[in-house]
């Protein structure tokens, strides 16, 4: 079973119903309650345990969950493949991400940046990348100064200790 495919198909579905929102949010929450209760995963993947009474435990458990999502949790329980939902969710997040033009970065600082400072950087970003930013700050105390951008698989480092090795190392190979 290949979770990103499972994913990329709900996300296709929910796109298709202009739901894709409502299930993000809704996979999102849920991802956070079953890192919580590994042990309901668990139950849900184990053999010895009905697909009825699983079933009946996820109608229980996620009433409130649009019926896709509920479904797309029972299709993973009958393979014993919940343990596998944050993965295909990943990959559903991924999907919605790139049809919706938003790019994930994050401003690593040693103290947390201003309201107006996020505010500056993101709007540079989105001129820069041509996307819709959602930054969000990091902090790192081992940082002695500077900013360190992550975003897209790529890292710009302008933190003090990158530009004092990169001084060093010029020091290092210039002749006197």
């Amino acid at each position: 079973m290949n979770p990103t495919e499972y994913g990329k198909a709900l996300y296709l579905l929910a796109k298709e119903e202009d739901i894709a929102d409502i299930i993000l949010q809704q996979a999102n929450d849920i991802t956070a309650l079953l890192n919580e209760n590994p042990k309901y995963v668990t139950l849900l993947d184990t053999p010895s345990v009905t697909n009825a009474e699983k079933n009946a435990l996820l109608d229980k458990a996620f009433s409130d969950l649009h019926q896709h999502l509920l479904n797309f949790m029972k299709i993973l329980t009958s393979k014993r493949a919940m343990y596998l939902f944050s993965r295909a969710i990943s990959a559903y997040k991924d999907a919605y991400e790139e049809d919706n033009n938003i790019l994930n970065a994050y401003a690593v600082t040693v103290v947390p940046l201003s309201k107006q400072q996020l505010d500056a950087l993101c709007a540079k970003l989105c001129k820069i990348t041509g996307k819709n930013v959602l930054l969000q700050n990091r902090v790192d105390t081992t940082l002695v100064g500077g900013i360190r951008l992550q975003f897209d698989g790529k890292q710009l480092d302008a933190t003090i200790q990158t530009q004092l090795a990169s001084l060093k190392k010029s020091l290092k190979q210039s002749t006197l």
